[in-house]
């Protein structure tokens, strides 16, 4: 039997089938909500430096993210609509996906990482089906396909050109995000102590100390302030210690596998009950090891961060831990395993549409802003956070990138909105009496030198406090 082929009683017509339909209803809703999915914090903010510059904008050296902002690269080059840009670019990230699983499924024959793809995109799909572009969940994509790739190949000819794609693969993979390399070790361990090939559980090995060697570069001579500052907030440790049980993290965590992360919780359960009483317990010390480290580490880490938007994406993790044991020993000694994924999409379908209206609401009121202010002799505002409620915006440095993304794609004046936090910050920025500028909280752009065709910025008022109206 091949070792490689554990669920050997899924044939492969079934998983293709759940991956394509899967993907065509994930990119309909893509094209259904891509303004709630673009002109949303970092994603507006991806926008305006892409079209501003005409280049790429990659952030803390995460060049990962190449495949998808060339839907905006390209099509800034080609001059494409703004909308069309934007529906592209929601696009984007299902189109992503559904290669990996394609290249996984149909090319490399591995049905079971590619079950493991799909499901691991959606077993904690809910809010970060809207904020689309955390370069983490795409890493896990490619970390996958990082080792279907070694699958793949391990016996075949051309080693040299194998082991140089191999090195090409991990060193994107170190750069994608610092938590990959957790993920990365996960599935190693997992693979070395499950399956029985001499070769590939060689070149597992060896891709540990290379992934660390990468790692270990990166952190030395990549250093950025975003990674560091992630990393400070371990500090947690000792701020909470001995009382962890009253970080908030804990009951948002809690909360949110009740509310939305139910199937997680099911499948936890579910297979560190068949682990226990599987013959190789080293599997189940790993999987239970992983998923209390890192839970652990995340909610020490974030342990004062209550946006359901931005912690989803580090939950994300949590599912491989748990999916690749179940996918390799669960899935083939499953009955109706097809219709038990089709009621799983189903209900998480009807999760999407349910924490769409969220993102609708918040789109709505912004719209309301721009409505309201429309006929302003300065349509140039100021507003103070205090002055409006967290429906309005979630982070203060995006609204500008936001507001004027959403005055480019529905209205016939394009606009420019700051929102700040103190009056001090306000007053240190020189740039605001400059009348032809764009101003964010990072500086100002003068208006000539921004491309005509995607920024119409014609108003040359003087910026002005203002208070919302009903918010």
């Amino acid at each position: 039997m091949n070792a490689f082929d554990k669920a050997r009683y899924f044939k492969m017509w079934q998983v293709v089938l759940l991956g394509a339909c899967s993907y065509l209803v994930l990119g309909y809703l893509a094209v259904l909500y891509y303004k709630e999915r673009t002109i949303l914090l970092d994603v507006a903010y991806r926008f305006y430096e892409i079209l501003k510059d005409g280049s790429f904008a990659i952030q803390v050296n995460r060049f990962g993210s190449l495949f998808t902002q060339s839907f905006i690269f390209f099509g800034y080059h080609l001059a494409l609509p703004l909308k069309y840009i934007m529906i592209a670019y929601s696009l984007s990230f299902i189109i992503y996906n559904a290669l990996i699983f394609y290249l996984l499924a149909a090319w490399q024959k591995n049905k079971d990482l590619a079950l493991l793809l799909l499901l691991s995109k959606l077993l904690f799909l809910a809010f970060t089906f809207y904020w689309i572009q955390s370069e983490l969940l795409e890493g896990i994509s490619f970390t996958i396909l990082y080792f279907g790739t070694l699958r793949h190949y391990i016996n075949k000819k051309y080693k040299l050109k194998f082991q140089l794609l191999l090195f090409s693969m991990l060193i994107t993979i170190v750069f994608f995000h610092p938590i990959l390399i957790i993920v990365f070790l996960f599935i190693t361990a997992f693979e070395w102590i499950h399956q029985d090939n001499p070769r590939y559980k060689q070149y597992l090995l060896a891709g540990i100390p290379l992934a660390l060697l990468i790692y270990l570069i990166k952190v030395v001579f990549f250093r950025s302030a975003y990674d560091n500052a992630s990393m400070s907030s371990l500090k947690n440790i000792l701020n909470y210690f001995p009382a962890y049980w009253e970080m908030p993290s804990i009951s948002f965590f809690g909360i949110n596998l009740v509310q939305y992360y139910y199937f997680y919780l099911l499948l936890l359960i579910v297979v560190v009950c068949y682990l226990f009483q599987y013959k190789n317990k080293r599997l189940f010390y790993l999987v239970v090891i992983f998923i209390l480290g890192y839970t652990s580490l995340i909610l020490v880490s974030f342990a004062n961060n209550n946006a359901n938007w931005h912690m989803e994406s580090f939950y994300c993790p949590l599912g491989v831990f748990v999916l690749l044991p179940f996918v390799q020993l669960i899935v083939p000694k499953m009955k109706f395993k097809s219709g038990i994924f089709c009621v799983f999409f189903v209900v998480k379908i009807g999760l999407l549409l349910q924490v769409a209206s969220l993102f609708t609401h918040k789109l709505n009121n912004k719209r309301k802003l721009l409505s309201q202010t429309a006929t302003l002799d300065h349509k140039k505002l100021l507003i103070d956070t205090k002055d409006v409620s967290t429906i309005l915006y979630d982070k203060a440095w995006a609204a500008p990138f936001e507001f004027w993304l959403l005055s480019a794609l529905e209205m016939k004046e394009q606009r420019s909105v700051v929102l700040y936090d103190s009056l001090p910050q306000i007053q240190q920025w020189d740039n605001l009496k400059k009348r032809n500028a764009f101003v964010t909280i990072w500086g100002s752009t003068d208006y000539k030198k921004f491309d005509v065709r995607y920024f119409e910025l014609n108003d040359s008022s003087a910026y002005s406090f203002y208070t919302p109206i009903n918010q």
